[in-house]
Formats: structure tokens, C-alpha cells, sequence
């Protein structure tokens, strides 16, 4: 504060921890008015002051160091700390820097990939099932396991979210569905969206039949993976719920960074330079 730094000392790294407390989504109620009830949680950032020619160097090693605390993790050991599941958005930065080789080792392990999920077949069965719920039995209030072979739970067989990723399930609307086969739903419904025109097709009652889920179960499902119902003509179709913005080309990037964006702070600190 009130401090002005001296450009020839540029860039300067800096990193942060805070306790932050966020107020508590969805207590709001009768029994609640008068409260605030926060939850408690741990941030840090990191963060650097740079000259606007600098600021694109320095975006990239910043991120780089993002993605090395993640990959130094380690994704098995995250894996079975997630007690055989991981959503696949929380490792996505550094999913693109694993070599083959890497891959290969995670496959050796019993890592598969999914589009939602990275998980580990081996946990499962039923004995890595009875294990696992020992270790949550304390929040489930009771080492419960799924009744053998049920691939799609209901109303009270659904326990807690940690309970559903230790047995290894994901909900998908009413229903949770074990990650094997939400994946392979996942991945054949974007096969169909590929293969229809405007990458829309008509309701895969074939499909939702093969996984177990009833019609109004597989369209309250279709949200969780990416898509959506719309009723054209009497008939009941699938479409992608949003598409993915389309990225700028590497060389297009690096041309905005260096110019810089007309909205960016660095903008004014260009024209401000500028002027003087």
C-alpha cells in the first residue's frame, strides 16, 4: 500500500494464504434466520508484478507452476486418496503434459481415464467395496455396501457423496450410476452426437434400456452428461446442453499477449507509459 515500485526490479513473485470464510449455499430458513453460517476453507495464490512485456513470460511460468504442484502430487496416489475415483476437471491442467510412457504406467496400475472420471476398476468389486465402507461408515453411519451387481442405485440405496465415490458411483440425476458404466453412457452419447446431424439424434431408448435407466431417469440424467432433451414434432431428440468456446491458435495467443487486450490492466499501464 501507497508504495511505488521501481520498474528495473520487475518482475516481483509473490505468494499468498488466507483462511477465507464463503457464506454456506442453500442455509437459508426458518430455522436458520438470524445466522450466518459460513463455511471454512484454506486459499493460496500466486501472484506477480510485471511490466506488460513481461506479463506474458510470466503468465506462462506461473501456470507452469500450477501444473508442477499438481503432477508432484502424483494422480494414483489422488486416485486412492479419492478413494478410487477423481473428478477428471480437478487434475484437467495437467492431463495434457503426461508422455505416453506416463500413461502407460497409470494403465499398469489400473488407472483408466474417463471422460468424467479417472478410476480404478480393481476397487470395484465387492471386496474392495466392503473395505472402502469401512472407511466411511463413520459419516454413512454404517459400513453399507451396494447390493451385489447393482449398476444403478435408487432413492435410499444412494448414500453420501463420499460414500458414492468410495463404492464408486456417480449420480446422475434421481439415480447414481457406477462409474464404469456412466463412462461408457458418456462416451456413447457423444459417439451418436458426432454421427447425427447438428449433433442431435433422436432418443436412444436402445441405450437407456442397456444401462438399466427408465425414460424419465435417463432424460433427468442427460444434464449431468453434457446434453439435454428437446421435444421436436412429437419426438423427443438429444443435444448438447453448450458447446465449448472454440480457442484462439498458439500463434494468434501470443500475438494478443504481446499487444495486449483493450480491456486489460496492462492496457492502461501501456498508455499511461505512453503518455508520460
Amino acid at each position: 500500500r501507497d508504495e511505488v515500485l521501481d520498474e528495473a526490479e520487475l518482475p516481483k513473485r509473490f505468494m499468498a494464504y488466507t483462511t477465507c470464510y464463503r457464506r454456506e449455499a442453500g442455509s437459508a430458513g426458518r430455522d436458520t434466520r438470524g445466522l450466518l453460517r459460513v463455511h471454512e476453507f484454506d486459499k493460496v495464490e500466486i501472484l506477480a508484478y510485471a511490466t506488460p512485456e513481461q506479463a506474458p513470460a510470466m503468465h506462462d511460468e506461473l501456470l507452469a507452476r500450477a501444473e508442477a504442484l499438481i503432477a508432484d502430487l502424483g494422480l494414483a496416489y489422488r486416485i486412492v486418496e479419492g478413494l478410487g475415483t477423481l473428478p477428471q476437471a480437478s487434475v484437467e491442467p495437467v492431463l495434457p503434459s503426461l508422455a505416453p510412457a506416463d500413461r502407460a504406467a497409470l494403465a499398469r496400475l489400473g488407472v483408466r481415464m474417463g471422460l468424467m472420471r479417472l478410476y480404478m476398476p480393481a476397487l470395484l468389486k465387492p471386496a474392495a467395496a466392503e473395505a472402502l465402507a469401512l472407511l466411511v461408515a463413520p459419516e454413512n453411519g454404517a459400513a453399507r455396501t451396494p447390493p451385489p451387481g447393482r449398476t444403478v442405485l435408487r432413492g435410499d440405496e444412494i448414500g453420501g457423496a463420499k460414500w458414492q465415490a468410495a463404492m464408486g458411483y456417480l449420480r446422475l440425476g434421481p439415480v447414481a450410476v457406477r462409474v464404469d458404466l456412466a463412462e461408457r453412457l458418456a462416451a456413447a452419447l457423444r459417439a451418436l452426437a458426432r454421427a447425427g446431424e447438428g449433433a442431435s439424434f433422436p432418443f436412444p431408448a436402445e441405450l437407456a434400456a442397456s444401462c438399466g435407466l427408465k425414460r424419465d431417469e435417463f432424460l433427468e440424467a442427460l444434464p449431468d452428461l453434457g446434453f439435454r432433451a428437446v421435444e421436436r414434432e412429437g419426438a423427443t431428440f438429444v443435444v448438447r446442453r453448450q458447446r465449448r468456446r472454440e480457442r484462439c491458435p498458439p500463434a494468434e495467443r501470443k500475438a494478443i499477449a504481446a499487444r495486449g487486450r483493450a480491456h486489460s490492466p496492462f492496457a492502461a499501464l501501456v498508455a499511461l507509459k505512453t503518455a508520460r
